[in-house]
């Protein structure tokens, strides 16, 4: 009590544990006092609480609960319970201790429509809903001596793919040992042990607490349980053998599907479909494919991944072209600038063929177009094929029905000079040797003749006087082909 003289609880339970501590409760305060049941009966206040009590504070009027050490030697716990200017009390019969320490109570509560009684969250109700007193259930855990586990996977989740590794906790009350048994016939004696399951299945993890310090001669024991699921983690997978494949091919990536699992290519370009095991691929270059295994819930699946690289070969053929003109013909210079050729094969629009890289050609400069077809292939037997039509290339297409049909010799530096050039065409010197011109007047006089390519008439007789504007006639030798036309001069 207080120390006083006057009583200052009823009690309502007593224990004593298998520690041979002294469980006490009971209450005091006006009921006692204001009813005359004794002249010794008196107020919870002034009784002494421990720093760890619940309520460290009386109105007078209150439950109280109290732990002693054996013999009653020392105070243990000691708290108050009950609401603020509130005579909480019960009329007996109603209390008890269980073994573990645990009080139970059925007591008078809110007397006077109060909703003061101490209340926890999730109860029946937290208020009176009566104008005067109405039942209130407290259990009460104290619990010095016990000993309480309860085991707690400290991972993500307790299912997982194996290999898994998973991180235990005991979180231990008053337990000085542990005992794990991990489901697959390893054990440990750590408080927070790690396990790796290599084994798939689902096992039941248990782990003991004991205590035996507590008390001499006696143990105290308590058990819990978890469930770890272990998924089949070793995935065969497969995305196929890295390998090269021509441009335009087609090749099949992956394995066989396995029942259950889910596939995933990237990236998706040149698939079939990204979503099956063994997808038909088609790159148009060279590309490494990713592929993801997987098996298990969409939260906690088991993966693995591998990669394929396709090498597409090859680049497309290419070639410069150089050209000279000259009387025997035009002398095309070929160069191969194809990177990863290795073999060739030229067609020169039927007049020949070479399997040269870089082949040199004469073409008759007055035969029809040509179409030049250039093949290569590269080291894994890709090949590639160019076709290239010669008629946009003026030097070997030329046409004698463009000869300008007009011809303006009047100082301005515009077609000051017939037939030096024929739109790109440019006779130049090449055909000095094999070239023959000659031009006539209206009455059949001939008023210029050249036999070098390189010159051209400049609408004066003898180079002295300006001709007369009018209609001429030209007669034009290359090598054995003539030409002839009329054109008009105009100043």
């Amino acid at each position: 009590g207080d120390g006083g003289t006057l009583l200052n609880i009823s009690p309502t339970a007593l224990l004593v544990d298998v520690c041979e501590k002294i469980y006490i409760a009971g209450w005091g305060g006006t009921v006692n006092t204001s009813n005359g049941f004794g002249a010794n009966l008196g107020f919870t206040t002034g009784m002494a609480t421990t720093s760890d009590g619940y309520q460290l504070s009386t109105d007078g009027s209150d439950f109280y609960f109290m732990v002693l050490e054996t013999d009653a030697t020392a105070l243990l716990y000691g708290t108050f319970f009950g609401g603020n200017g509130v005579a909480e009390h019960v009329d007996g019969g109603t209390s008890r201790f269980d073994k573990s320490g645990i009080i139970y109570e059925a007591v008078c509560a809110g007397c006077g429509g109060s909703d003061m009684f101490p209340t926890t969250p999730g109860v029946w109700s937290n208020t009176n809903n009566s104008t005067n007193c109405n039942e209130g259930a407290i259990k009460f855990r104290i619990q010095l001596s016990d000993v309480d586990v309860n085991v707690e996977v400290d991972n993500i989740s307790s299912t997982g793919c194996a290999p898994f590794n998973v991180n235990f906790l005991a979180n231990g009350v008053n337990a000085q040992g542990f005992y794990w048994d991990f489901g697959d016939g390893d054990t440990s004696t750590l408080e927070d042990p790690s396990h790796l399951y290599t084994d798939t299945g689902t096992f039941t993890v248990m782990v003991i607490g004991y205590d035996s310090t507590t008390c001499a001669g006696l143990a105290f024991t308590d058990t819990s349980y978890a469930i770890i699921t272990v998924l089949n983690g070793d995935l065969n997978t497969f995305a196929g053998n890295s390998t090269s494949i021509c441009l335009g091919d087609t090749i099949q990536l992956g394995d066989t599907a396995s029942v259950g699992h889910i596939y995933r290519w990237t990236p998706v370009t040149g698939l079939s479909n990204p979503n099956i095991s063994n997808p038909l691929a088609f790159p148009v270059v060279t590309t490494t494919y990713y592929l993801t295994d997987s098996i298990g819930s969409s939260v906690i699946p088991c993966y693995k991944t591998d990669s394929v690289t396709i090498t597409v070969g090859k680049d497309p053929s290419s070639f410069t072209l150089e050209l000279t003109p000259a009387c025997e013909g035009v002398h095309a210079k070929f160069t191969n600038t194809t990177p990863d050729a290795t073999q060739f094969f030229w067609d020169f629009g039927g007049e020949a063929t070479s399997t040269d890289a870089n082949p040199e050609h004469n073409y008759n400069m007055f035969d029809n177009n040509d179409t030049i077809t250039f093949i290569t292939l590269n080291a894994t037997g890709c090949a590639d094929t160019l076709r290239f039509d010669t008629s946009g290339v003026a030097i070997i297409n030329f046409n004698p029905d463009s000869i300008p049909n007009i011809f303006t010799p009047n100082g301005d530096n515009l077609n000051e000079c017939f037939l030096t050039e024929y739109g790109a065409f440019n006779f130049g010197t090449a055909y000095d040797n094999c070239f023959y011109m000659i031009i006539y007047n209206r009455w059949g006089r001939k008023i210029y003749e050249t036999d070098k390519s390189s010159e051209c008439w400049n609408g004066k007789i003898n180079d002295k006087k300006d001709a007369d504007e009018g209609t001429y006639f030209y007669i034009l030798r290359i090598k054995d082909a003539e030409y002839h036309g009329f054109f008009q001069l105009i100043r």
